[in-house]
């Protein structure tokens, strides 16, 4: 039914949580729009102005006086109207070749371009493959099912209610096309099966016809879209890859100087960096030159969301001191660092990369060179001299020595990964930039809710269930219809934030679709007699819709409306469809996609608070992989499934008071933070740097930290315990020294991050372990109490 194909587009436009936007005027790779409303950019050498003089903003905007509604159909943008064009004449030239070759069911070429097109040619690439992928798997399914069960029409319809289900689940796992393509197999199968579940004996054909439609719709746009294409993908990936890498340099500045705009700066490159991969991997479908540096871009990618998570965990531990102070011996190098990070974006956007490289592995080298050099006092640390004062003022100096050490430790070793990962950012988009070869294979990995795969396959399965029963139960002659647009808006929809908003969009393009397609049917097709004639009429129809999907306000029902005014029509050569048909057809159509709504609406419905605690739930899980080492995967899988739930969790921040979504906010950041801490002790560890009895302590907090979840007081008294005997430990060089501050000072992050946000993790009030105040007036209360 070719419900399916507007559906297609409307699952990735409208409200509710969109996965593909329209590129903007300057050629983004096709960026797909962030699930939270943009942050104001901090004020920096790149930041525009904040706003604009009215008298201005009118003398810069075009016939101002056009209405805004009109203004995208009236005045449209040139990209707007060279995607309206473009595509309007690639289906116009699919539906031609169609009749040419005496196509039994012509309109399927036609609209098949439209549920295809996108603003950037790697975006329809990959979408006309996976197109082309789930086609060939449902054609397979559909001529397999029909010719084992089709003399058993409730088996038959069970089967095909189980498949989709199982096809909307796989397609939830799945991210971008490939999601897609997933669910498309599982319609695809229906629409064919059902097609012919008449004649079963002329399945193949059907399938074969169908796969013939999809093919030619695909060549139509993809040749098409190849001439007119503009703009290098590459070029425009490098150009957002180097905003965000100079973004995140100046985010860590930020953190350093605790200023007020870090968090919504640090929302901001989560949510880009994970836009960019997705850009990425479109532009990989038409540029070779990014295919093959796709490493490159992934690898700086991960990189900025390590310099970020660093960012973070500096920053809240520089919150809980007075005044955000630093230890004096490392005032002057902290000063450096932010004076370099605050000209690195500005000469990053220039194009000095390489000299900055150059100047950012010299102040690394010094910041390592502190740190190794951060030993308290060797007569303190070795249990000699004034540590055996008899009045006890030795033993305090030693342990406030050691205590400033392990600070400084931390410090240093935040500051070293900030500037570390800054490093990898630009050798990584200098390697891109220049097209060196790629040393790895960089991987992200992204958060999956088993509860929502679960959720949607038994919504799917019930909806296509629940329609075959009705369709049985009355005979209905257009009955295999509305199994088909159930099943497929259920398995598309499913997947988005809000699919009641997606499916109530789809009606409305639906239902505009009738009632242009009425006028059209009646009062013109009657009086065409030839093929120039029928372009004329669909023409202004098509270039309105295909202007209209590129208007953000309109986009949602255009995507149907371009789709369902080809299919009600349904020109043929043989003529057009009477009035019984036509009327009959609307009806199934609007009724199908009505039930649907009515499914997602009663039908396990999504509940975002549920989706919030399982985020956080979910981590904690992975944190105790990680302690295990059953973590599979480096850091950067870490960090960006990490950074996927953060964009997620602010995604549903609308739907919490402010304070509350702030404090879910800090704890997953506080996770990221507690994870990268872990993995430094198991790197420790595994090195033999600590002696038996601190590693035994270590080893021992890791295996608490693997129960957080059910065990948290064990767990964040064991990581304490293992925290002073470290501080205590005396003897060993140099080399071990430094390992034991470096473990104490990562078992004393995660030890605050936990006790800080255990409430908010899920972790709850742990018995007798007293909570650390979240800024520097509440930890003033508690000394004074």
């Amino acid at each position: 039914m070719p419900v399916a194909a507007a559906a297609e587009r409307l699952q990735e436009q409208g409200a509710g949580g969109l996965t593909v936007a329209p590129a903007t005027e300057k050629g983004d790779a096709g960026i797909p729009p962030k699930p939270v409303e943009a942050e104001a950019r901090p004020a920096g050498p790149e930041s525009p102005p904040a706003s604009k003089p009215a008298t201005a903003a009118r003398a810069n905007e075009p016939f101002s006086l056009v209405p805004k509604a009109l203004a995208p159909f009236l005045t449209p943008s040139r990209s707007a109207l060279a995607f309206a064009l473009r595509n309007t004449a690639a289906s116009l030239i699919a539906l031609y070749i169609a009749f040419l070759i005496g196509m039994d069911d012509p309109k399927w070429a036609a609209m098949t371009v439209w549920v295809v097109a996108q603003p950037q040619r790697g975006m329809s690439l990959s979408k006309g493959l996976y197109r082309a992928l789930g086609t060939l798997i449902g054609c397979v399914v559909a001529v397999a099912l029909t010719a084992r069960f089709s003399q058993s029409g409730e088996l038959f319809l069970g089967i095909l209610a189980l498949w989709i289900g199982l096809c909307t689940a796989i397609s939830t796992r799945l991210r971008n096309f490939r999601s897609y393509g997933a669910v498309l197999a599982g319609y695809t199968a229906a629409i064919i099966a059902l097609d012919s579940i008449s004649a079963p004996d002329q399945v193949f054909d059907i399938a074969v016809s169908r796969t013939t439609y999809i093919l030619l719709g695909i060549l139509c746009e993809a040749v098409l879209g190849t001439i007119f294409a503009t703009g290098d993908p590459a070029t425009a990936l490098m150009a957002r890859l180097r905003r965000t890498v100079a973004d995140s340099a100046a985010a860590s500045r930020a953190a350093l100087a605790g200023e007020a705009g870090f968090p919504a700066a640090l929302r901001k490159l989560f949510t880009d960096a994970l836009a960019i991969e997705t850009a990425a991997e479109y532009a990989a479908a038409q540029s070779t030159a990014v295919r093959r540096h796709l490493a490159h871009v992934r690898g700086a990618l991960g990189a900025v969301l390590a310099q970020a998570a660093e960012a973070q965990a500096l920053s809240e531990y520089l919150g809980s001191r007075p005044d955000r102070s630093v230890p004096p011996r490392l005032d002057p190098l902290f000063t450096d660092v932010a004076l370099f990070l605050r000209d690195a974006s500005a000469r990053l956007m220039s194009g000095e990369a390489e000299t900055l490289r150059d100047q950012m592995a010299g102040l690394l080298h010094r910041v390592r060179m502190a740190r190794d050099n951060s030993r308290p006092n060797a007569k303190a640390s070795d249990g000699s001299g004034a540590a055996k004062a008899s009045d006890g003022s030795g033993a305090a100096k030693a342990s406030d020595d050691i205590g400033i050490a392990v600070d400084e430790s931390f410090l240093l070793e935040r500051l070293e990964a900030i500037l570390s990962s800054g490093l990898e950012t630009v050798s990584r988009y200098e390697g891109f930039a220049k097209g060196r070869p790629a040393p790895d294979r960089v991987q992200f990995s992204f958060h999956a809710d088993p509860a929502v795969v679960l959720r949607n396959a038994v919504r799917a399965t019930a909806a296509v269930g629940l329609a075959s029963a009705f369709w049985i139960a009355t005979a209905w002659s257009t009955g295999s219809g509305l199994v088909t647009i159930v099943g497929v808006v259920c398995a598309l929809f499913s997947t988005r934030d809000n699919p009641s908003s997606g499916s109530m969009n789809f009606f409305k393009g639906t239902a505009f679709a009738a009632l242009a397609a009425i006028f059209l049917n009646f009062a013109v097709l009657p009086r065409v007699t030839d093929f120039p004639m029928l372009v004329v009429v669909f023409v202004p129809f098509l270039v309105l819709g295909g202007l209209a999907m590129r208007n953000p306000a309109t986009a949602a029902p255009a995507s149907s409306f371009t789709i369902f005014i080809l299919d009600l029509v349904s020109p043929t050569n043989d003529g057009r469809a009477d009035a019984s048909t036509f009327f009959n057809g609307a009806l199934t159509l609007l009724l199908g996609i009505a039930a649907a709504a009515v499914v997602f609406a009663v039908v396990l419905p999504p509940n975002p608070r549920a989706a919030r605690l399982r985020l956080k739930t979910a981590s904690i899980q992975d944190l105790q992989f990680l302690a295990k080492g059953a973590w599979h995967g480096g850091l950067t899988r870490w960090h960006s499934r990490m950074g996927d739930r953060v964009v997620r969790l602010m995604s549903t921040a609308r739907l919490v008071s402010s304070g509350e979504g702030e404090a879910d906010l800090a704890a997953l950041l506080a996770a990221l933070s507690v994870g990268v801490e872990i993995a430094r002790l198991r790197t420790l560890a595994a090195r033999d740097l600590l002696g038996a009895r601190e590693r035994l302590a270590v080893e021992t907090a890791l295996e608490r930290l693997g129960h957080l979840g059910s065990e948290p007081e064990r767990a964040i008294r064991s990581i304490r315990a293992a925290e002073r005997r470290l501080e205590r430990a005396t003897g060993g060089d140099a080399q071990q020294g430094i390992a034991r501050l470096r473990a104490a000072a990562s078992l004393r992050a995660i030890s605050v991050a936990l006790r800080r946000h255990r409430v908010p993790l899920g972790l709850g009030e742990v018995g007798g372990i007293p909570a650390v105040a979240s800024t520097p007036e509440a930890q003033e209360a508690g000394k004074a109490a």
